[in-house]
């Protein structure tokens, strides 16, 4: 039997696992199975000529890329051109488990689990398992290329979010840059945006708002997001915005148009001294309410070193 190739299952056969175990009341920063369970499944895959073995991975687990990756091909695609030996080989659920349990313990002074930790006693594990050279090679730049940078997004949206809420700011972001047509059931205007030296739709004035909330979009994007709003808003939202979560690529270029506006803030979270009572108190703020979020409070300053670091570096 070929072990399993899709992360989310993946992720609850080791959660069920977690659950039996003596470790299930300790604390499991998010991220860490879903991390865990994104290296194991890589391991099995066969890899694609001619797209990333991530991408490979995200359609497996039945994800539609069509409209962010274009390097992305059908499920059946994949499989024909992997074979019927597709994961029969990788690291197996025990290899897995054993990893999870190391990183529990990892911590002198606290039995918890966080992606950082878990991905540094994922290199060990490879390292002594004495894997022939080159399926080394291959996991430690896995780790590396994807876990590592992937997590570093993951920890700074999350790192964010308790000091800022970005869902009604997004929500108005969108709100600015597509307003509905006053008839429902019609078309929706797209505010005036400047693509080569000519206008897309509309009838809005064209502001300096709005040219700074649509620059991280291509003239494709927003052509794509004129197509995919106005059949929404036609027959299913009654002539209303249909949600900015709804659409990957319009969700992608707002959370990087907001998220980018928010760099200001990353002194708040760091461990470092205060220049004020009022930073101190922020500062408290976001601890707590990241430990809201599922992480103890030495997770929570481990990972913002290691995220704080990471950018410093680039």
């Amino acid at each position: 039997m070929p072990y399993c190739l899709r992360v989310t299952e993946e992720r609850q056969i080791h959660d069920k696992l977690l659950r039996e175990s003596e470790l299930a009341k300790n604390p499991c920063a998010p991220e860490v199975l879903e991390s865990l369970s994104r290296f194991t499944v890589s391991t099995r895959l066969t890899p694609h000529e001619n797209s990333p073995l991530y991408t490979k991975m995200r359609v497996y687990d039945g994800e539609n890329l069509k409209d962010v990756d274009p390097k992305a091909k059908s499920v059946q695609e994949y499989r024909d051109a992997a074979g019927v030996d597709e994961g029969m080989n990788g690291v197996s659920t025990r290899f897995a488990f054993k990893v999870l349990s190391e990183t529990f313990n990892y911590d002198s002074k606290e039995i918890a689990a966080d992606p950082v930790h878990l991905m540094y006693v994922i290199e060990q594990a490879i390292k002594r398992e004495q894997f022939p050279k080159e399926t080394e090679a291959a996991y430690l730049d896995f780790i590396k290329s994807e876990l590592a940078t992937r997590y570093a997004e993951f920890i700074g949206h999350e790192s964010r979010r308790p000091i800022w809420n970005p869902t009604a700011n997004m929500a108005r972001t969108c709100s600015t840059v597509i307003s509905p047509m006053p008839t429902p059931g019609w078309k929706i205007r797209i505010s005036r945006i400047p693509t080569r030296g000519r206008f897309l739709t509309g009838q809005s004035s064209t502001t300096n708002c709005h040219r700074s909330k649509s620059r991280p979009a291509s003239p494709i994007q927003r052509i794509s997001t004129t197509k995919w709003s106005s059949s929404p808003c036609a027959h299913k939202n009654s002539g209303r915005n249909p949600s900015w979560m709804s659409y990957e690529k319009l969700r992608e270029v707002i959370e990087k148009r907001m998220f980018g506006q928010v760099e200001d803030l990353l002194p708040v979270i760091s461990f470092g001294s205060k220049k004020d009572s009022a930073s101190e108190k922020q500062h408290a703020e976001f601890v707590h309410r990241m430990i809201e979020r599922g992480y103890t409070e030495r997770q929570v300053r481990r990972l913002v070193e290691w995220y704080m670091r990471v950018n410093k570096a680039g």
